[in-house]
């Protein structure tokens, strides 16, 4: 039977209130401990005890004013994790929090913070942690013949780190058209598009990608911004998707490595503009020239493919062409489905090759070509959109 005695102040050590518990055969300082809800290291300190050795008849003073405070509130939920989009971990025999915060690069407490559900001396095989990530979550569509290396460059990240995010192996091969979740803060946009499109110049510009639906007549006039030639590339593996192998038009001119006039034209200056030539439905040795196409000649379902997959988007400020070549696309737009109002905000067709709306409006010296002017990207600030 446990003596627990009352003391008053008989003793220097013991204040009023305290109680004494004297030592019985098979006790233990971690037995007393839990017994009285405290921990082993408080324990000791309020009877000055420097080893865990105790003996039986020892008397232990038990500050219970300490040892059982006054009933509180409940407990406050712990709190959410940081964020619950970030990448996950499935634990793995053999895991420990220890070993999992030295591969992660951080600390078991950040671990906990982040995963406040689970319990630091205990986790299971096939639980789900978060992994603390502190950078914006972006999506990667892979474009065609794009490595893990290639996203890693470009992201400013490891090649690891996508594999580990993204679930893949270090011999796996990536999709065109697959999604990749990244965590960077690397900047959306390195390029920019500065002043106007015919005064203008162009910032860390991007070279355009080969692609089996165009040919590029000269690769030192075919830079942009990254979003000009991104946009200009996904347009036409949208053709290819929908149509596969079929003509290739020729894509002129966008830009100068520097931006800056450019021999043969006015605008082109920025980064945004593009010259294309128009599908038709025969084209010598599969490749469409630049030269004059008919309304009956123009191959209206690969170009308005090109054109509605930038106009949906919201990625053209503008598209030059000849009015006698848009009655045809407007007539094939409206034959897809296109509404009243996106043929009147899209068209510039049928109200006469002076009306000033439209997305896609008259130019003279177009019926060879179409003339793509892209909006300004939302992170160039010094972009001028006229």
């Amino acid at each position: 039977m446990v003596a627990l005695v009352t003391l008053g102040a008989q003793r220097a050590h013991a204040a009023a209130g305290d109680e004494i518990w004297i030592v019985q055969p098979g006790d233990m300082l971690g037995s007393i401990a839990r017994r009285v809800g405290v921990s082993v290291d408080v324990l000791k300190r309020w009877n000055g005890l420097e080893s865990d050795r105790i003996y039986v008849g020892q008397s232990l003073v038990i500050k219970r004013a300490a040892a059982t405070p006054p009933a509180a509130a409940e407990p406050a939920p712990p709190p959410p994790p940081p964020r619950e989009d970030g990448p996950r971990y499935r634990v793995r025999p053999g895991d420990t929090l220890g070993r999992l915060a030295q591969r992660f690069g951080t600390t078991v407490p950040e671990l906990l913070r982040w995963n406040p559900e689970i319990r630091a001396d205990r986790i299971r095989v096939n639980q789900e942690l978060r992994v603390p990530e502190e950078r914006p979550r972006l999506v990667h569509v892979v474009r065609r013949g794009e490595t893990i290396r290639d996203v890693a460059e470009r992201y400013e990240v490891e090649p690891r780190e996508i594999r580990f995010w993204n679930g893949k192996s270090g011999d796996a091969l990536l999709k065109m058209g697959e999604e990749l979740v990244i965590y960077s803060s690397a900047p959306p946009s390195r390029s920019e598009s500065i002043g106007l499109p015919y005064n203008g110049s162009l910032r860390a510009p991007e070279r355009l990608l080969p692609h089996p639906a165009y040919v590029i007549r000269d690769p030192q006039r075919a830079y942009g911004t990254e979003e000009t030639v991104n946009w200009l590339y996904e347009a036409f593996e949208a053709v290819h998707q929908k149509f596969g192998h079929g003509p290739k038009v020729r894509v002129h001119d966008i830009s100068l490595p520097k931006g800056g006039f450019m021999r043969g034209h006015v605008s082109h200056q920025s980064g945004r503009d593009v010259d294309v030539s128009l599908y038709r439905k025969r084209c010598k040795d599969r490749v469409c020239p630049f030269a004059p196409v008919s309304a009956d000649e123009l191959d209206v379902e690969r170009q308005w493919a090109l054109l509605r997959h930038m106009l949906e988007r919201g990625r053209a400020q503008a598209i030059f062409l000849d009015y006698s070549l848009q009655k045809p696309l407007f007539e094939q737009a409206k034959r897809e489905g296109a509404t009243e109002a996106q043929l009147r905000e899209w068209f510039q067709y049928p109200r006469g090759p002076e009306h000033p709306k439209g997305v896609i409006r008259h130019f003279r010296h177009h019926r060879d070509h179409i003339h793509i002017r892209f909006v300004c990207p939302k992170t160039d600030d010094e972009c001028v959109p006229r």
